[in-house]
């Protein structure tokens, strides 16, 4: 598969999903809160929600223990050495200025340029958000995560904005 169609082949996979990728800007409050983590190779890759929160620990949970997670942690080029979750509190992340995130979309419509949803998962240190698209666009990862998400958010925030010209897969 080319470039091309492998771009095709996410944008179509995408617009079928019911997540999408995001940018946000962490808040203050973000930065204080405590957060339950997919730590990767020591990394806390994925945020998925507020460490008390038991949905967001089953989210947590059901994606350490995933295959799926490690064959799209390798995918990118990244070893898979460790996986489990964890606890990390916000003020001990390096946050980036534009974070990417994962938030809900409607399946059928494919989000360009600026939009508005509700945050489900933060992916940390993934600038070209190809873990994020991968995690929206995976159909069993995308179940975990979404799973408990349309009734609620699981990170309890405002919403996120979409702005980017897309995945770097």
């Amino acid at each position: 598969m080319d470039s091309n169609e492998a771009r095709n082949e996410i944008a179509r996979r995408l617009k079928a999903s019911s997540l999408t990728p995001v940018i946000y800007q962490p808040t203050e409050a973000m930065r204080q809160q405590s957060h339950i983590a997919v730590w990767v190779n020591h990394f806390p890759l994925i945020l998925c929600g507020r460490y008390e929160h038991p949905a967001s620990m089953q989210v947590a949970e059901e994606l350490a223990r995933h295959p799926r997670l490690a064959d799209l942690i390798r995918s990118v080029g990244q070893p898979m050495k460790d996986c489990r979750t964890g606890i990390i509190h916000g003020k001990s992340i390096c946050w980036q200025h534009d974070t990417s995130a994962i938030a809900i979309s409607s399946p059928g419509e494919l989000e360009q340029g600026r939009s508005e949803g509700r945050m489900v998962a933060i992916v940390l240190g993934d600038p070209r958000q190809s873990i994020t698209a991968g995690l929206c666009i995976d159909s069993e990862l995308e179940a975990i995560i979404n799973k408990d998400a349309q009734s609620e958010s699981l990170l309890d925030l405002e919403t996120a904005t979409e702005d980017t010209p897309g995945p770097g897969l």
